[in-house]
């Protein structure tokens, strides 16, 4: 069985035959170990020019959280997801660990040729071992609060391994943190591809915030008699989703959705509303339809709870989307 491509993803299924499963291979980490040595040497290169001054894995978000750290690891580890999405390898919980592996290694990796780099020794010429030298690093290490900090800091003795410790587990988590996003990607068993994403409808739950007199009884209570209005028609607009989608019904599902456009700049005015997302496996058509809702608090903090996640047959998705399903390609759904 050689030149199959993604024309003939449902072969196996015709001939009754298992898809063989994909694995991460030479591939995914050559492009990992690619963007990791990018990662660290962009960091070297920031604190060569700086004369030491600036340590991009030392910035920290409340003391505690070491967010440069994270940043850096997880664009250290992008080049194992990227490769891992294109083709199409499924993040499971022995690739996060083997991942976070390698990429706290790569820490490491990276002071010991800093430190063979720099091959220090003691007066005597007797050279300093690696982990005295790492040690020495580590309890010079200082801690200042912004730009504005005076005095010379000291270093942090002992105290500096807590930052250090910081730091390894903000890039290993930084690198987990890469795959994770990808893990949450929607997939299909069956062809092992990633599932294309669009948004298909938004569905208004809440009235704009409106200024209202405390004093204004009436208004007050008008208000929320059409609030609660609102949030009762999305509700009704849910029920309707998830029976269509149970009878796989696609175009009733469509008919369902046309009366809520994605107009996104209108529903970010809202403090409430509803993202119906459309899941779409670019070769064999099955996917889901995703109900979210999308709440924005008073600080314009935002919170996506998933209310529904409803599979659809390859027939119901090609229904929803008005298209003839052997006409159906990966090109339907581009810009998800």
């Amino acid at each position: 069985m050689t030149g199959l491509n993604s024309n003939d993803a449902d072969i196996y299924n015709v001939l009754g035959m298992e898809r063989p499963r994909k694995s991460p291979g030479l591939l995914v980490l050559l492009a990992g170990l690619i963007t990791t040595a990018a990662a660290l040497l962009g960091v070297w290169v920031v604190g060569k020019v700086s004369d030491g001054e600036v340590n991009l894995l030392g910035f920290f978000l409340f003391f505690i959280f070491p967010v440069s750290a994270v940043a850096v690891g997880m664009v250290a580890a992008s080049g194992y997801a990227l490769v891992s999405w294109l083709r199409g390898i499924r993040v499971g919980i022995p690739m996060l660990v083997a991942i976070g592996t390698l990429t706290t290694g790569a820490y490491f990796a990276a002071q010991y040729i800093e430190y063979r780099a720099f091959d220090p020794v003691y007066e005597d010429g007797t050279p300093v071992s690696f982990w005295t030298y790492f040690d020495l690093l580590t309890r010079n290490y200082t801690f200042s609060i912004g730009r504005h900090s005076t005095g010379t800091p000291e270093p942090l003795g002992a105290w500096g391994y807590g930052l250090r410790a910081l730091e390894v587990l903000g890039f290993g988590g930084g690198g987990i943190g890469a795959l994770l996003i990808l893990r949450a990607k929607s997939y299909c068993d069956d062809c092992q591809v990633y599932m294309a994403r669009r948004t298909v409808g938004i569905i208004p739950a809440a009235l704009p915030v409106r200024r209202i007199r405390k004093k204004d009884v009436e208004g007050q209570a008008a208000y929320q008699a059409e609030n609660a209005a609102r949030a009762a028609a999305a509700q009704a607009a849910v029920d309707q989703i998830r029976q269509h989608a149970a009878a796989g019904d696609g175009a009733a599902l469509r008919r369902t959705l046309a009366p809520f456009p994605v107009r996104v700049k209108s529903a970010l005015k809202l403090p409430m509303f509803l993202e119906v997302a459309m899941h779409r496996c670019p070769r064999c058509s099955v996917g889901k339809i995703e109900v979210r809702k999308v709440e924005r608090g008073p600080k314009n903090e935002v919170r996506r709870t998933t209310l529904a996640a409803l599979p659809l047959t390859g027939d119901a998705v090609a229904a929803f989307l008005d298209t003839d399903p052997a006409a159906l390609t990966a090109d339907t759904m581009a810009g998800a």
